[in-house]
């Protein structure tokens, strides 16, 4: 929705106006705090968790990750130059899929053999790690022909999709998409459960 999609550009804003490097450094250290929250909730609950606090914990885990996937992408323009920017994203984006698909299953591995405590504190090793990669990563500093020649704001990028015929219908394929097409994920767990009978593990397969 409309609200949704500001959100999106505000942080991808600030990841124009921040150290990209140290936005996706910090995004995965909140992401390993609130997964290891999450896990310490699990454990004392036997196993068990509160849906307040599974949602709480999924609407911050979605805040930070808008932030990350804008920080990353810009990042990833920093390190290969604006030359080799559509390569360097179109790489980096299929790595991220390509390790979504064995997160999944990993995931729903662990979650049916070993439950849900192990689940989140598997998620908080794994940001952990991301964040202990980059902190050695590249650190591109641009040159001053690089640098934004008029401040970066959100009324900028707003006026940059009302003016722009093509930008503005990416944005409104992106909407659709993020409205519509990833609706269907809500339906895999009762597939899962209610028409196939399986567990965990199944549901990480099919995710």
């Amino acid at each position: 929705d409309v609200t949704e999609f500001r959100r999106v550009l505000f942080r991808s804003v600030l990841a124009d106006r921040r150290d990209r490097r140290r936005l996706v450094i910090a995004t995965s250290l909140g992401g390993a705090v609130i997964a290891a929250g999450l896990a310490g909730l699990t454990l004392a609950g036997d196993g068990s968790i509160p849906f307040a606090a599974l949602l709480a914990g999924s609407f911050l885990l979605g805040v930070l990750d808008t932030v990350r996937i804008a920080a990353a992408n810009a990042y990833t323009v920093d390190i290969v130059g604006p030359a080799l920017a559509t390569s360097g994203l179109a790489i980096a984006n299929l790595v991220a899929q390509l390790a979504g698909i064995g997160g999944n299953v990993l995931g729903g591995l662990i979650l049916g053999s070993i439950g849900l405590a192990a689940s989140f504190g598997t998620t908080a090793i794994a940001f952990v790690l991301v964040a202990l990669i980059l902190l050695r990563g590249p650190h591109p500093d641009p040159g001053p022909d690089d640098r934004p020649r008029t401040p970066v704001s959100l009324r900028r990028a707003l006026t940059l999709i009302r003016r722009d015929r093509l930008i503005a219908l990416l944005a409104v394929a992106v909407i659709l998409g993020e409205i519509l097409g990833f609706s269907s994920v809500a339906l895999i767990p009762v597939f899962t459960r209610e028409l196939w009978g399986a567990g965990p593990d199944a549901y990480g397969f099919l995710v």
